[in-house]
């Protein structure tokens, strides 16, 4: 048993450090739980880690297992080293690769807390449940950020109730409040500064149906031709999207944006935003809208209903129905009054329940069931 002055060591166990909703939610956290009781370090699986020096400024170690390819089986090798290095007092595992292979290698190397954090709803395949399903005995507490979240992991892979906790997301709104003018953002992006601006964030990719996103805004330019989507993002769709949008003659009014690091201002000069994902765990994208007092337009999948609250600030609508997102969209471009409403009622929802500080309290409490002082009391 640790003593009470030694710091309890975490190891962060993650996909990849590609820019994304989980990797932004532990830069924002981590260095923000308290230093004098805790220490982290963070671990890719992958060799993707765009992310790594923004970790490394914030004093978290990093390490990989360097995977790069489906033939490398070397990689539980590695991360036995890396253990055997940093002598992690707990082990804390995101997305559903990460969760197994640290259950798995976490408990051979005799890690006496392992919690895993599972962030989607049905997007794992029969084998990656079955792995799940078997692996659950291993893991200490399962960390979900949603309601929704609980219920699909007990239903579908099987997770004891009693070993779920929910933490809601949490997030800096101090950074939503933007002093830079506007008018010098657009410029920077090369906006026309009377274009109305709809904002689509998130990773190419099949779920987040930016597809459909881009089918909205093919039904808004039909009434609404002074407007413009950009999309901040990076995925294996990219090219796919950007076909899409040249066969529908808007790739002159669809700017892609890639990975942003300064979305807080892009958000700034967006009028609206739309979520037209496929499913969601918890949408980060959407608290973040919310404390940029911006109204959004989401499908109403997964977590998201437990975020945004149907007309009170948001719109939720069936997903796969682009011409009824662009109707919404098109309402809120159009009613200031309903944008001010559902913008003001965001931004009062977020600061009550979604603050980083409550994110961190809720965090520590979870790490706190494992360290001296509350085992001893």
């Amino acid at each position: 048993m640790q003593t009470s002055n030694k710091r309890t060591k975490i190891l962060h166990l993650i996909t990849s450090l590609e820019v994304g909703g989980v990797q932004h939610g532990l830069l924002l956290g981590l260095p923000r739980i308290d230093k004098k009781r805790y220490e982290h370090a963070i671990c890719s699986i992958t060799n993707k880690m765009p992310m790594a020096n923004e970790f490394k400024k914030k004093n978290i170690n990093v390490f990989t297992l360097n995977i790069n390819s489906k033939t490398d089986f070397l990689y539980s090798i590695r991360l036995r080293n890396i253990i055997k290095i940093y002598k992690p007092d707990i082990i804390h595992t995101y997305l559903l690769h990460a969760n197994i292979l640290g259950r798995i290698i976490g408990k051979t190397c005799n890690i006496k807390t392992i919690i895993s954090s599972e962030r989607t709803i049905g997007q794992a395949n029969w084998y990656e449940r079955f792995l799940t399903k078997i692996t659950n005995p291993l893991v200490d507490i399962v960390e979900v950020n949603s309601k929704k979240g609980k219920d699909s992991i007990h239903k579908n892979l099987k997770v004891p109730k009693e070993k779920i906790k929910i933490i809601y997301s949490g997030i800096d709104i101090k950074k939503y409040q933007i002093s830079k003018s506007k008018t010098q953002i657009k410029k920077s992006l090369n906006i026309n500064g009377s274009k109305k601006i709809i904002l689509c964030v998130g990773r190419l990719r099949k779920v987040k149906g930016i597809n459909f996103g881009i089918e909205t805004f093919y039904e808004i330019k039909k009434t609404m031709n002074n407007t413009i989507f950009i999309i901040a993002g990076e995925g294996e769709d990219k090219k796919q999207l950007e076909e899409q949008a040249r066969v529908l003659s808007l790739d002159k009014q669809i700017k892609f944006l890639g990975a942003r690091k300064d979305l807080p201002e892009i958000f700034s000069i967006s009028d609206v935003i739309i979520m037209p994902s496929l499913t969601e765990g918890f949408p980060r994208i959407a608290i973040e809208s919310m404390a940029a007092g911006k109204p959004i337009v989401a499908t109403n999948v997964g977590g998201t209903p437990e975020a945004i609250k149907h007309k009170y600030n948001g719109v939720l609508v069936e997903s796969k129905k682009p011409k009824i997102m662009a109707k919404w969209v098109i309402k809120i471009l159009k009613d200031k009054k309903l944008a001010n409403h559902l913008g003001v009622n965001g931004k009062k929802l977020v600061s009550e329940k979604f603050t980083i500080e409550k994110y961190i309290k809720q965090v520590e409490i979870m790490y706190g069931k494992y360290t001296s002082k509350e085992r001893l009391s």
